[in-house]
């Protein structure tokens, strides 16, 4: 896999390096033909275009955008791809991985294409400004124009150096956004984020949680239970409210202090199964959090980072049912012992259980609260 994505990468590369030479020197011709140039030679090759004209009738403008405007081409072209991308990565939410690999081909191309330019012209010889039979490469353009006009071509090289740094510097930018935030659907995004954002940025799930649905599930699947000798479960609900005074202090030409109350709270789940003889034993438990989340409990709940009122009210609340079950458990045995069939005194708290089980139908109900 490894090996055709980077033969395909290749591939790409060339197919946007010869788009960026056609670009360059199309980009060229028009103008050409716009400013009533006369047209000597124009030869494109695999590597290089031919663009001879006639230049004695041009002015400094018209030599010096002849030279922005074959990069400048390119950059045109290039923001275009990154505006489609940027389009539908926004609207569909994916960009082809194909299109966003040659789209980054055809910017690092974009990037280059003056420098590419510069080397060809070089290699064949385009800098000779004294033979007017041969093209002049655009890097020397300026040069050529100074040196006859003006007899100093000095000042031609220093706006040459100028106008290859704003283009370098503007095609740097737009490739450095869309390779940031466009990229493969923003994978380098992703990775940006993760790496310098603060932790309270992610969202990261506890342990022991769980979500609605399966809570839902859950309370569900405990009100329909039946065990093989009647048994069946129930489901209580308690809130724990945590309220805390807040004063704040406004100044103005009025100084007044307002009173807030912020309310923190935390909701206990519990399901419980009841025997026919009286006994509750507890099957499964949760607690919804302040901030939402429903986490399933195992033992003591001291771990879960909850107030200290609230977690002592808890903690009160599991010692209570133990306390209940092991009387129950204790009394059924001794019933048992001697013939008798009692009811034990944690029957007269199934009623109520039933009542606060009768609010968990469903998890529309439980977490109205949340949803909302």
């Amino acid at each position: 896999v490894s090996t055709q994505s980077t033969g395909t990468l290749v591939f790409f590369f060339v197919i946007a390096l010869l788009a960026r030479m056609l670009i360059h020197y199309t980009g060229q011709l028009v103008l050409v033909y716009l400013w009533d140039a006369r047209l000597t030679r124009f030869t494109p090759r695999w590597y290089t275009c031919e663009l001879v004209y006639f230049g004695n009738t041009l002015d400094i403008y018209k030599t010096l955008g002849l030279v922005v405007f074959g990069p400048l081409s390119n950059i045109l072209i290039f923001s275009i791809f990154v505006a489609t991308a940027g389009l539908c990565y926004r609207i569909a939410g994916y960009f082809p991985n194909m299109a966003s690999q040659f789209v980054c081909a055809y910017g690092v191309a974009t990037f280059f294409d003056w420098t590419i330019v510069l080397v060809i012209d070089c290699i064949l010889g385009r800098y000779d400004i004294n033979n007017s039979a041969n093209e002049i490469g655009d890097a020397f353009k300026l040069y050529a124009w100074f040196e006859k006009k003006e007899q100093n071509g000095v000042v031609g090289i220093i706006l040459t150096v100028f106008v290859y740094f704003f283009i370098s510097f503007l095609s740097g930018v737009i490739f450095y956004m869309y390779y940031l935030r466009v990229h493969l659907n923003g994978r380098l995004m992703d990775i940006y984020v993760r790496l310098t954002g603060k932790n309270s940025d992610f969202f990261v799930p506890h342990d022991l949680e769980i979500s609605h649905a399966e809570l839902d599930f859950i309370v569900t699947k405990g009100e329909q239970w039946r065990g093989e000798e009647g048994e069946r479960r129930k489901t209580a609900i308690y809130d724990y409210i945590w309220e805390e005074e807040v004063t704040e202090e406004w100044e103005d030409t009025r100084s007044r202090d307002v009173q807030r109350n912020q309310m923190d709270v935390t909701t206990h789940v519990s399901i419980h199964t009841l025997h026919l003889d009286g006994l509750r034993e507890l099957y499964r438990h949760f607690l919804r959090l302040s901030d939402g989340a429903i986490l399933e409990v195992f033992g003591e709940a001291g771990y879960l980072g909850l107030d200290e009122a609230v977690k002592s009210q808890l903690k009160d609340k599991f010692d209570d049912m133990e306390v209940q079950v092991n009387t129950t458990l204790n009394r059924a045995t001794t019933a048992k012992m001697t013939g008798l069939r009692q009811r034990s005194h944690i029957g007269s708290s199934v009623g109520g259980l039933s009542r606060l089980g009768s609010r968990v139908p469903s998890s529309a109900s439980l977490l109205r609260d949340k949803s909302e």
